[in-house]
């Protein structure tokens, strides 16, 4: 039985063989050709997590396990917060020559902390000049301060006037409380020098300077339009609601610690001969230049007085000058009575044929920003 069942098999084995061997050795019959490779280039890659929203038709059934996972992590993960939007800031743009935009480009040019005397820095001044202008620029020396011990230079309150074609010099000193009188006369003195000095430079006509100045700074202005030698080399003087004679100034200003007394050194009483040397109305010499004295009825801290003194003054010399009396605080700016006085009182100075600083189309720029500064004065003790 064995034996058959092992014949069996092995009759089988042999018929297979022979059928594989008839069918190899047939011309009909070849082997299989490789399938072609397989196209991948539609088929979109996913993983596990991937961040990506599944294509329409594309969603695959989440199983259980992955749903709770999912719920879990969402848990976890705290709700996003959109940030608070701050209100926008608005810029200023400044417009070029070249741009579209119709902005005006700046008309001023400043150069600020021009030291003039010694490396003291409250010996310097802030130069105004006109961007645009052909030279010859009249100048406005406006020496800074309300008060002797508190010569502040910005904000300048005639830096209008350089938009108008004039070089405007802002011009500060040492203290009333730092140096006594002449200390503050010898700085603006070698202020106006360093200024004519570098006339060239600037484009200023050095023969056509004003100097001007309100309270402690028309004071300073008045002192040099009455001094023998530096009053020849001005073209007028504007005095806006200053102490000119101090021995005639009475009350508080006699006391040891008031503005006058510390200019001077101690009380105007018995630094009387300082008093007088210090008081413009008192020495004022033959023809001096042109003054222009404003004073504002509203105004109790200088009397009127003081400006009737100097205008008289001027005027017994041979002078000219012109006092007006305002009907509120002689403030500087371009809208108000003394600007417009001012104004006027330049022009005035200024033959029409010499106001070649004003701006006119086509002028080259003749100040860049980059002009190097020459060096100040001496140190005037």
């Amino acid at each position: 039985m064995q034996d058959s069942s092992i014949h069996t098999r092995s009759l089988s084995f042999a018929a297979a063989w022979a059928s594989l061997a008839i069918s190899l050795a047939s011309p009909a019959v070849s082997l299989a050709k490789p399938p072609a490779a397989a196209d991948f280039s539609e088929v979109n890659l996913a993983w596990r997590g991937d961040p990506r929203p599944a294509a329409a038709g594309d969603a695959v059934p989440m199983t259980r396990r992955a749903a709770r996972r999912a719920r879990r992590a969402a848990r976890r993960t705290p709700a996003a917060v959109e940030p608070a939007l701050e209100p926008a800031v608005p810029i200023r743009v400044r417009s070029t020559l070249d741009s579209p935009f119709h902005a005006e480009p700046e008309r001023v040019i400043v150069h600020r902390s021009i030291v003039y005397a010694g490396a003291d820095e409250t010996r310097s001044l802030d130069l105004y000049l006109p961007r645009v202008c052909r030279g010859g620029l009249p100048l406005v020396a406006w020496f800074a301060g309300e008060r002797w011990s508190d010569p502040q230079r910005s904000p300048c309150p005639i830096a209008w006037l350089a938009e108008d074609g004039f070089a405007v010099a802002c011009i500060g000193y040492r203290p009333g409380g730092q140096a006594s009188h002449p200390a503050q006369f010898e700085d603006a003195a070698a202020a106006i020098d360093y200024l004519a000095r570098n006339a060239e430079l600037w484009g200023i006509d050095r023969g056509l300077i004003v100097v001007a100045g309100r309270a402690a700074g028309g004071h300073l202005a008045a002192l040099l339009a009455t001094d023998e030698l530096q009053g020849e080399r001005l073209a007028g003087a504007c005095v806006i609601e200053s102490p000119t004679m101090l021995t005639a100034l009475g009350g508080r200003h006699d006391r040891p610690g008031s503005e006058a007394s510390r200019l001077v050194g101690g009380p105007l009483p018995e630094f009387r001969e300082a008093a007088l040397r210090a008081s413009p109305a008192a020495r004022v010499p033959r023809n001096p230049p042109p003054f222009l004295i404003l004073h504002g009825a509203s105004q109790p801290a200088t009397p009127l007085d003081q400006s009737r003194r100097l205008d008289a003054a001027v005027r017994q010399a041979g002078g000219e000058s012109r006092l007006l009396l305002l009907p509120s605080a002689a403030t500087t700016g371009r809208q108000s009575d003394a600007g417009a006085a001012l104004i006027d009182f330049l022009q005035g100075i200024i033959e029409p044929e010499s106001t070649a600083g004003k701006p006119a189309a086509g002028d080259a720029l003749l100040y860049p920003a980059s002009t190097t500064l020459p060096a100040p004065s001496a140190v005037t003790q």
